[in-house]
């Protein structure tokens, strides 16, 4: 007859194995929500911006939209990172909450008119996408 001691002591580094590869499973399905959220985000973005923005700023964010020769003030070119509207420093980009009050708002004067009809989600998922566009 086995020792009680020696048959617990051999199955303790199985059943740690078996929570050990349980939490990893666990870790790994959460990574994979996370990326396939961060993917849904992006998607969501490109799409809000092809909708409502690409029009002016054309469909990669170069400024070069169909609209834009018409305007005296030209559309933003979201791939050099260069943003009028900012609170941070010349040559950095600007904060989530800088584009939100450019989008939430527009901008006086110009083509760039407020959305006041987008969600907070939505909104995000637009900031996400234009803040991806710049080289920065």
């Amino acid at each position: 007859m086995k020792n009680p001691l020696s048959v617990r002591l051999s199955v303790f580094p199985v059943a740690l194995w078996v929570i050990a590869t349980g939490c990893l499973s666990m870790v790994a399905d959460d990574a994979e929500e996370a990326q396939r959220r961060e993917l849904h985000q992006y998607l969501k973005g490109r799409y809000l911006f092809q909708k409502q923005c690409a029009i002016c700023h054309g469909t990669a964010g170069r400024g070069d939209g169909p609209w834009a020769a018409e305007l005296s003030d030209k559309p933003r070119n979201f791939r050099t990172g260069a943003f009028k509207f900012r609170s941070t420093a010349f040559g950095t980009l600007p904060t989530e909450d800088d584009v939100r009050r450019t989008i939430r708002s527009g901008i006086s004067g110009t083509a760039m008119t407020f959305c006041k009809d987008l969600s907070e989600d939505d909104v995000d998922a637009l900031i996400g996408f234009i803040n991806s566009m710049s080289r920065d």
